[in-house]
């Protein structure tokens, strides 16, 4: 009976031990980080411009919020700061977006970032259903596009909230300030064309 108590408990601790979540897939990572080397600044003090890189990606902070940042400043945090730490920009992209780093929260507070903590019933709305039903619950349809609705979404934090379980399930979204929509596109049908 204790071995094989034992042998349960070394079980246990061996799976807990490699069940790290995984968030953000590799080809999303993929080409994010080439979006960001493609358009770096050239020598000509040009710059090429990709809408990849105001998309909002998420990454933790030390005080277990979550920061809405962009890929060209993780570039630029990465060349700055963690160059040294991480063999290139693609592994530290990998591991900031799996949250596999915790920020100094230092590092965003003079830009203009969203810090924010989970709200607890898109939380709670999110745990209780299927993805498939958190997303209908928070999008509407029109023209093929979808976006989020504004009247299920009641502030800031939920926003930001929704959009952070979307991006973890695959999705990013785009601004449209002029109409004021927050679209929202699967990150499958641009990796999978750009193959």
């Amino acid at each position: 009976m204790k071995k094989m108590f034992f042998l349960m408990f070394i079980l246990n601790i061996y799976c807990s031990c490699d069940n790290k979540k995984t968030f953000v897939k590799q080809e999303t990572v993929d080409f994010l980080s080439k979006e960001v080397i493609k358009n770096l600044p050239r020598k000509d003090g040009l710059i090429n411009l990709s809408h990849y890189m105001s998309v909002p990606v998420f990454v933790l902070n030390n005080h277990s919020l979550l920061i809405s940042t962009r890929v060209d400043f993780l570039h630029h945090l990465y060349i700055f700061s963690y160059k040294n730490q991480y063999e290139n920009f693609n592994i530290f992209l990998f591991k900031s977006l799996n949250q596999e780093i915790i920020f100094d929260e230092k590092y965003f507070t003079k830009y203009d970032f969203s810090i924010f903590k989970i709200d607890n019933g898109v939380k709670k709305k999110y745990e209780t259903k299927k993805f498939i039903d958190f997303y209908n619950y928070y999008l509407k349809k029109e023209d093929k596009k979808e976006y989020l609705s504004r009247d299920k979404i009641l502030d800031t934090n939920q926003h930001f909230s929704v959009i952070y379980y979307l991006f973890i399930n695959n999705y990013y979204t785009t601004e449209d300030d002029y109409i004021g929509r927050t679209y929202v596109h699967n990150w499958n049908e641009i990796t999978s064309n750009n193959k």
